[in-house]
């Protein structure tokens, strides 16, 4: 009978340790006012009865939640009063409560947390936190608007300051212009692939084609319409290499032979072809743009 009553005399006067969270005696926060990102403390000031006893464990894991990360929980025994300290982040905008932090039996919950904007330097908000879909489509909405001012900038420039359509006409020209090169080595390489597949005279036809497509366009000067004959004397104008022109002017004499008379030497020859055309239209590159091909 004496054990049973010393049994129910400890869990009587058990339960004010155990319910100590609802009578906390202060609850403040650093800094006062919160911002979306910031690192916050908040100080819990406990009590004497609670101070009387054991301190409380310090939780064994920190909850978390969608609006705000528990960095940490500290328990502090300073004389008379006990204080926690529990370090968070939030991460939304409005109200919310932190998650409850368990510290053996001893619980903390329902502390109301109100963040403002980065915005609001005013009065704090009350609205409820924003939920993740309508975060994201705020980002998709910001982008998009973004999007826009910024295409809206050429249209700027181009309306109110003077000259600046004829330099961004030249600046588009010097940009297309660095392509030709690239797309003529690509088309010569395929070339070389096609080369035991390819009839002579359909061959030649396609080289022809894009070395004339390259020099027009690299150039600014119609090659489509320069004679064979003429082909070395107009090469000589962007290229200061006579042996290169005079090799070109060949290739392309070659070229007229298979593609109008059926003459053909075998794929040696339009393989040794197609690589000396590429590394012509490279040495062309480097003399007309200041920028070596390789």
């Amino acid at each position: 009978m004496k054990k049973t009553g010393l049994f129910l005399f400890l869990i009587f006067f058990s339960v004010p340790l155990f319910s100590a969270v609802y009578r906390v005696e202060d609850i403040s926060f650093y800094p006062d006012r919160i911002f979306i990102g910031d690192e916050v403390t908040c100080r819990l000031i406990i009590g004497k009865d609670l101070s009387a006893q054991c301190l409380p464990p310090l939780p064994e894991t920190l909850p978390q939640s969608g609006s705000v990360t528990v960095r940490s929980v500290t328990v502090q025994d300073e004389g008379e009063r006990a204080v926690i300290d529990i370090l968070f982040s939030p991460y939304t905008v409005g109200f919310f409560y932190l998650p409850a932090v368990k510290c053996g039996d001893f619980e903390i919950s329902g502390i109301r947390v109100t963040v403002l904007s980065l915005f609001a330097k005013g009065e704090s908000p009350s609205m409820e936190s924003p939920s993740p879909v309508y975060r994201l489509r705020g980002l998709y909405i910001g982008l998009a608007v973004g999007s826009c001012l910024l295409m809206l900038i050429p249209v700027f420039l181009l309306a109110f300051l003077p000259g600046m359509k004829k330099r961004l006409k030249q600046m588009a020209v010097r940009l297309f212009r660095r392509n030709p090169y690239r797309i003529f080595s690509s088309a010569c390489r395929n070339l070389e692939k096609s080369v035991d597949f390819m009839d002579s005279r359909q061959l030649y036809n396609e080289l022809t084609k894009i070395f004339r497509r390259y020099l027009t366009v690299r150039t600014g000067e119609n090659f489509f319409i320069v004679m064979t004959r003429e082909m070395s004397e107009r090469l000589s104008a962007y290229l200061d290499d006579p042996e290169a022109c005079r090799t070109a002017a060949d290739i392309m004499e070659h070229s007229d032979a298979v593609r109008f008379g059926a003459k053909t030497e075998g794929i040696s020859r339009e393989k040794k072809d197609l690589v000396r055309i590429r590394e012509i239209a490279g040495k062309i590159e480097e003399c007309v743009t200041g920028r070596k091909k390789i």
